[in-house]
């Protein structure tokens, strides 16, 4: 069912439910090789921050932090490094590299 269609069903249901967001993760040729994607879509609440989705990732694909100690990762989003705590938008870009 595409995201704007659960997000309809939700809010009939009287929920109140932020809209979704659509955020692209693109991963560099080592992360590609555990992820077995070079890139994808990933539905998010509007108002989700850079850590949750991090959190989404590493447990969608927990070999990421087996293998990666902390800091041997890098991101951008939006050709920046982000923050925990900074705001995800609608069709924002999010690359995951090692450092």
């Amino acid at each position: 069912m595409p995201n704007k269609n659960i997000y309809k069903m939700l809010k009939k249901a009287g929920g109140n439910v932020p809209p979704p967001i659509t955020i692209q993760v693109k991963y560099s040729p080592e992360l590609e090789n555990l992820t077995g994607k070079s890139e994808e879509d990933l539905c998010m609440n509007q108002g989700a921050l850079f850590v949750f989705l991090l959190n989404c990732i590493f447990q969608t694909y927990p070999q990421i932090p087996q293998t990666y100690a902390p800091g041997k990762l890098g991101f951008l989003l939006e050709g920046k490094p982000p923050k925990n705590f900074t705001p995800l938008f609608d069709g924002d870009t999010v690359k995951f590299m090692l450092n």
